[in-house]
């Protein structure tokens, strides 16, 4: 992960409660998160119980850090260690990038394991390989105006001069209206 160019950011204070259900607070977070989606994750006090809803299970961990890596644009798998002072579970949340993630407290053990999914494109590693594909195509489409005008300089004396003015021009106009590409 290049600390450079990661993000900080940082995810308030939260509270859940559904009666008979799930039971969640959370101190917060702060995470980096590198330009293709990994992120280190540090997270403050907090205690889940429930059954079905957000939580399964009862859990209580006084902070800890957490690491998630893409594995492509819509998935991202990590684990995580912490001091848990209670229990386990399985639960329901949204994290800092907008995913769904689903988290598994192993039980008795400071280890969570967790995995997120985004939408097709919502992903940090998404928007930046449509980034990437986009400026190769447009490359590749600069080359290829590049090598009609060369052709064309060759041909040069098989032309006649409005010929190969009209040509260049028509060309020139394609090579500077994709320079936006660049």
């Amino acid at each position: 992960m290049d600390w450079l160019k990661s993000k900080f950011s940082t995810t308030a204070p939260s509270h859940s409660y559904k009666p008979f259900e799930s039971h969640s607070s959370s101190s917060g977070s702060g995470q980096f998160t590198s330009e293709q989606g990994s992120y280190v994750k540090v997270e403050g006090p907090s205690v889940n119980r429930g059954v079905g809803g957000d939580y399964t299970g009862v859990s209580g961990s006084l902070g800890g850090v957490k690491v998630g890596v893409p594995m492509n644009e819509t998935t991202t798998f990590g684990g995580g260690v912490g001091l848990k002072s209670l229990g386990g579970g399985v639960g329901q949340s949204e994290d800092h990038l907008g995913g769904q993630t689903t988290t598994v407290d192993v039980p008795f053990t400071p280890f969570s394991l967790f995995k997120t999914s985004y939408s097709p494109g919502t992903s940090p590693w998404g928007r930046k390989s449509a980034m990437e594909d986009q400026a190769h195509t447009e490359k590749l489409r600069r080359e290829g105006i590049q090598m009609e005008m060369e052709d064309i300089k060759k041909k040069r004396n098989m032309l006649s001069t409005s010929d190969f003015n009209r040509q260049m021009s028509y060309f020139q106009s394609k090579l500077d209206s994709n320079k936006g590409g660049q």
